[in-house]
C-alpha cells in the first residue's frame, strides 16, 4: 500500500490451510483472496440469471508490515 507505483504479488495454494510467502520487499501489505473454484485465476463475480453464485472471498481488515528477516504471523482469512 506503500509503494508508488502501486505492486501486486499473487500466490496460489493448493489446499485451504497454513500458507508462506516468501521474497517480498517491505514495506505494508493489504491481503485478499478468494476460492478459484475454476481455476482460471479470475475472480468470478457471479451472475443473476441463470443463477451463478459468485466465487468466496475474504479481505483482511488491516495492512500488514513486511520487515526484513521478520516472520508475520496471526493472519487467518476466512472465506465466507
Amino acid at each position: 500500500t506503500d509503494a508508488n507505483p502501486r505492486r501486486e504479488h499473487t500466490v496460489r495454494t493448493a489446499t485451504s490451510g497454513k500458507f508462506v510467502v516468501s521474497q517480498l520487499p517491505e514495506g505494508r501489505y493489504g491481503i485478499e483472496a478468494f476460492e478459484d473454484a475454476d481455476g482460471d485465476g479470475r475472480y468470478r463475480a457471479g451472475l443473476p440469471h441463470p443463477f451463478l453464485p459468485s466465487a468466496r472471498f475474504a479481505v483482511y481488515p488491516d495492512t500488514v508490515r513486511v520487515r526484513a528477516r521478520w516472520s508475520v504471523e496471526g493472519v487467518n482469512l476466512r472465506l465466507k
